[in-house]
């Protein structure tokens, strides 16, 4: 069990040593980081990215959407769930747990929030919690496969056992990241 430290600097294993002041979580990020922690209790981390645009059958260019990229993650999840819990999740409507945080220029608008990443993809963090009695080499592959079903999804996405840290490097943009819509629960 974690335990949140909100009096201290949030620590970011992911940053770059000497660039800028430590970061000082608000309240609302502090409560929604202990909420992951405690509740969510994640033990794999994985980042998927998003392509810019696709086609449709006619030939039409569709252009990303903020909903699109929440409503893909979703679908994500209740993939994965499927796979990973069988009938579980059919007959139980049990879900893997999961909560998502988007980074990036989901809205393919330049705006101020997210001028500091220009040149990235928009991409998702996610937290998961893997069952128990699944090795993690399954539960990557799954998670990769169903990922690149989605007609959104871009090849790179990165997934890894959760390491110190991490859920605070997903809040670094505070807690308007979090794709509440797409959290699995």
């Amino acid at each position: 069990m974690h335990e949140a430290t909100f009096n201290t600097p949030a620590t970011n294993s992911c940053a770059r040593p000497g660039k800028g002041p430590p970061r000082y979580y608000d309240v609302r990020t502090q409560g929604y980081i202990l909420w992951v922690k405690r509740d969510i209790a994640p033990n794999v981390a994985a980042t998927v990215f998003f392509r810019g645009s696709v086609e449709d059958a006619e030939g039409r260019t569709l252009h990303r959407k903020a909903s699109l990229c929440e409503e893909q993650i979703r679908m994500l999840f209740d993939r994965l769930s499927s796979r990973i819990l069988k009938h579980g999740y059919t007959r139980y409507k049990k879900r893997i747990r999961a909560v998502a945080m988007g980074e990036g220029d989901m809205n393919g608008l330049m705006t101020e929030r997210w001028k500091r990443t220009a040149g990235k993809p928009p991409h998702v963090h996610l937290c998961l919690q893997k069952p128990e009695w699944c090795a993690f080499e399954d539960f990557a592959n799954a998670l990769k496969e169903e990922w690149l079903k989605s007609e959104w999804a871009h090849e790179d996405i990165w997934v890894e056992p959760i390491k110190d840290n991490w859920i605070e490097y997903c809040f670094k943009d505070g807690a308007d990241a979090l794709l509440v819509n797409a959290t699995s629960l």
